[in-house]
């Protein structure tokens, strides 16, 4: 049996603390200092297993993390569910009348959308065609005026210093200019701008962008069907004058119709059809055009001139037709004569040849005459030169079709 005092000594409480030996401290411990963490680290009354601070504040972190985790879920969750809750924002229903008016206004605008483009395609296309032969160097400036004359007729670009220095350069690197060389203008042979060659980057970055922005004039202009020959426009307009037309002076490409100082007179063709004694040389199987002119006596500047009269044959083949319809649209811009000397007989003040034309069906070029198989080509350039050109086949037919014709020149 226990002793009374052993039994008081079993009935006492005792306060137990189970400290973790796993974090116990290595080096030497204060005892007062560890009774202050165990007293200030007791759990509450319902709490039967007691901890350490630092363990406590280690799980504390632990299940705070834990929870903040699974709120921020729940509330992405949440969210996610309210949007998913609420409807798409519609657009406010219009009535029919609105609805119906809306698209019709809508159409228009798509309707003057593909006209704006379609004409622009065109204006660009046009522009590409019209400007096929200019150097790359050179872009149509959209301010240019070209309402005069001289515009209308060679539609020109104007060209920037800058412009014209970029091709002087590529000619220079290709060896077509000795460098330093001045670009001249070919009619008054000065500088098209002056000191070009001298002048920085800058000054001349700074001078096109005054031109291209219209507060410095553009002096120098390229017609449009020549490649790169750069003129002062001023020289241009005075070499064309009073005239309707303008010759380049260094490819001869003209603008405008070129006409001549012809006198007036008769011009008169008619098809003889095949013939076995009258044929020309070379074509013997096909029949003959022949031509006549015909020049009365008359008074030029005050001073008479004798008139004349001429025949002149070509072979009934479809270039000998298109010849002779060249030839009617050269006697009627007054180029196929001209008073002056003449060449066989040495006589002043007459009627004279301006254009080849074989006046003998027999003979070779020595007589004036066939056999001569490149005549027909050479005529037709040499009519060429002067502007004179088919626009179409229909000019042809206008021609032959009734085998005569007639034209006058008054």
């Amino acid at each position: 049996m226990k002793t009374r005092s052993e039994t008081q000594t079993a009935a006492k409480p005792v306060d137990v603390t189970i400290i973790d030996t796993s974090l116990k401290p290595k080096a030497p411990v204060n005892k007062k200092r560890k009774l202050d963490q165990i007293s200030s680290s007791v759990p509450p009354a319902n709490d039967p297993v007691p901890k350490t601070y630092k363990k406590l504040k280690t799980v504390d972190k632990i299940k705070s993390s834990a929870i903040a985790s699974n709120d921020a879920k729940a509330t992405s969750d949440q969210n996610q569910h309210i949007q998913s809750a609420i409807p798409a924002a519609k657009a406010p229903k219009l009535s029919r009348a609105n609805s119906k008016k809306n698209k019709e206004e809508q159409k228009q605008e798509e309707n003057k959308n593909d006209k704006d483009q379609g004409q622009l395609g065109a204006l660009n296309q046009k522009a590409d065609q019209l400007y096929k032969n200019i150097s790359k160097f050179f872009v149509p400036k959209p301010f240019t005026q070209l309402n005069d004359k001289f515009g209308s007729l060679t539609k020109y670009i104007e060209v920037t210093v800058l412009e014209l220095l970029n091709k002087v350069k590529e000619e220079e690197i290709n060896n077509h200019r000795k460098k330093g060389e001045e670009e001249n203008c070919p009619i008054c042979m000065c500088e098209l701008y002056e000191n070009l060659e001298k002048m920085s980057e800058q000054e001349i970055k700074e001078m096109h962008e005054k031109q291209i922005k219209q507060e410095l004039p553009i002096e120098v202009v390229v017609m449009s069907k020549c490649t790169d020959h750069c003129y002062h426009k001023e020289c241009l307009v005075a070499q064309m004058g009073q005239q309707e037309c303008i010759r380049c002076a260094v490819c001869s490409q003209i603008y405008g119709v070129l006409t001549g100082g012809m006198p007036k007179g008769t011009m008169s063709w008619k098809l003889t059809p095949k013939n076995k004694n009258y044929y020309c040389d070379g074509y013997k199987d096909f029949g003959v055009w022949e031509i006549r002119y015909d020049f009365p006596d008359g008074i030029r500047n005050g001073v008479k001139y004798q008139g004349t009269r001429r025949r002149a044959y070509i072979p009934d083949i479809p270039e000998g037709r298109e010849v002779l319809t060249l030839l009617v649209k050269s006697f009627e811009r007054r180029l196929s004569f001209l008073v002056g000397t003449s060449v066989t007989t040495g006589q002043q003040n007459c009627v004279i040849w301006n254009v080849h034309h074989k006046t003998n069906t027999h003979g070779g070029s020595s007589c004036f005459g066939y056999p001569d198989p490149t005549y027909l080509n050479r005529v037709k350039l040499e009519l060429a030169d002067r502007g004179v050109f088919l626009e179409n086949i229909h000019e042809v037919e206008a021609v032959t079709l009734n085998g005569n014709g007639q034209s006058y020149v008054n």
